[in-house]
């Protein structure tokens, strides 16, 4: 994608925000939390 910089930063924080929106996102972040590092289980969703 050819975008000017500035749009190119808003489109990444757009798309970024929208992934963690996801219940996987959270799933992730709690585990981590909770379990430390290692392999969390993700529904896709």
């Amino acid at each position: 994608v050819d975008l000017p910089w500035p749009t190119g930063i808003d489109l990444e924080l757009d798309l970024f925000l929208e992934v963690f929106e996801t219940e996987d996102a959270h799933r992730g972040v709690e585990s981590f939390f909770e379990h430390g590092p290692g392999k969390a289980t993700f529904e896709g969703r």
